[in-house]
């Protein structure tokens, strides 16, 4: 059965808005609206093997797992700019899972298995900071964990809201991860960086699809001798 549009701006959007209300109106209900977009912008970019119908349902599904950040100015201590950079931090995330998961099914992976590895690779995305840190403590990692931490959804989005505490150290992360006690962590001043990380791979799967549309296009016009 095929789902209205709308379906998948308005049940990403309840999603999150569920998230909060249960999590809190805190850092983790922020978390939880990340974690929606990881789940289910995939899914809804490999709704269809059709690529505008799939495209336009990711980015519903974008736009409204971010409408869910609106939901974090019921708390005083989150501020308009706050929100609206976490909600365009979500889009862009959401954005570059759907082009992969497109990406995926353009070279012949069925719509279920790509919405499901690019749904596993986010959550491996966003859980680095504690399977990862294991294997951090060698030489020169405080760089490598820099550059990974200015593009992480999560971390960026504790940077920009430190009243709620730092998230590595915080009573349920700091038996799990090894970030800022072996490991150097400085958390990034602003989501610029894992906004604009997001939308260039967007923009590099989008037209690595179209690049491989074309040929395929090609090979299939070829006549046969």
């Amino acid at each position: 059965m095929k789902l209205p549009a709308l379906f998948y701006f308005f049940f990403p959007l309840a999603v999150a808005l569920l998230s909060v209300w249960l999590i809190g109106v805190n850092l983790g209900g922020a978390f939880a609206i990340v974690v929606t977009a990881a789940i289910l912008c995939p899914l809804a970019a490999s709704s269809d093997r059709a690529f505008k119908p799939s495209i336009i349902a990711a980015v519903l599904a974008s736009l409204g797992a971010a409408s869910g950040s609106a939901s974090l100015l019921l708390h005083e201590a989150f501020t308009p700019g706050q929100v609206a950079a976490i909600g365009l931090t979500v889009v862009a995330f959401g954005l570059a899972l759907a082009g992969l998961a497109r990406l995926l099914i353009a070279i012949r992976f069925s719509p279920t298995v790509a919405g499901a590895i690019v749904t596993l690779l986010a959550m491996a995305w966003l859980g680095w900071p504690i399977w990862l840190s294991p294997w951090l403590g060698f030489h020169g990692s405080d760089a490598v964990v820099a550059r990974l931490t200015a593009v992480h959804p999560l971390l960026a989005i504790n940077a920009i809201a430190p009243q709620f505490g730092y998230w590595p150290q915080s009573r349920y992360m700091y038996s799990l991860t090894g970030l800022s006690q072996d490991v150097l962590l400085s958390l990034p001043g602003s989501t610029l960086a894992v906004t604009a990380f997001h939308l260039i791979v967007a923009g590099v799967a989008l037209l690595l699809l179209g690049g491989w549309r074309v040929v395929g296009n090609q090979l299939c016009a070829k006549p046969t001798s």
